[in-house]
């Protein structure tokens, strides 16, 4: 009984439907889901409940923090206090910390969290900046180029530790105070 939140991982980036994506990515969406979701979290930071998981479909079907509004648009309310936006800066560092500290050097985490199509496109998206738009920003372009290209060859390598690549403020909801940490 009650709400739930189905979620369908379309063959490309929602926001920008020229970008493909790997459909597959649902699948460790639904493991983060799975490991994380074991009470591992303290301080008011929740992550949804994994209820079903179709892999032939790419479809998760999990729990639903309901019509919250993000980080960024709480931010961005004048009505928003100082105090909060603190508090909340704290639970996120304590649950990137601990996400860290948990997963640091397992190599059962580098290996099932590994997710190499994801990082190919996140290196093509993020670190691949096509030149002339580099060119009109800096004289330098090609020496930032180059490090792009070697950071975005970095990210190919299995890590140290499990992060969430996709940590950005719209997949962090807020309802003091309680904040829900979701799109993995």
């Amino acid at each position: 009984a009650g709400s739930v939140f189905v979620k369908n991982a379309p063959p490309h980036i929602a926001t920008l439907p020229e970008a493909a994506l790997p459909c597959e990515r649902a699948h460790f969406e639904a493991q983060a889901l799975e490991t994380l979701g074991q009470g591992l979290w303290e301080n008011g930071l929740t992550i949804p409940t994994l209820y079903d998981y179709d892999n032939q479909a790419n479809i998760l079907v999990m729990q639903n923090a309901g019509p919250l509004p993000n980080l960024r648009e709480k931010l961005m309310d004048l009505s928003f206090s100082d105090a909060d936006a603190e508090r909340i800066g704290v639970q996120l560092g304590s649950f990137i910390g601990h996400l860290h500290q948990h997963t640091f050097g397992q190599p059962s985490f580098a290996e099932r969290f590994h997710n190499m199509e994801i990082q190919k496109v996140r290196k093509g998206v993020q670190y691949h900046m096509p030149l002339e738009v580099l060119t009109n920003w800096t004289h330098q372009a090609s020496a930032v180029l180059a490090k792009m290209d070697q950071m975005g060859t970095a990210i190919l390598q299995p890590g140290q530790c499990m992060i969430m690549g996709g940590l950005w403020p719209q997949s962090i909801l807020v309802a003091p105070p309680e904040v829900w940490v979701v799109d993995w």
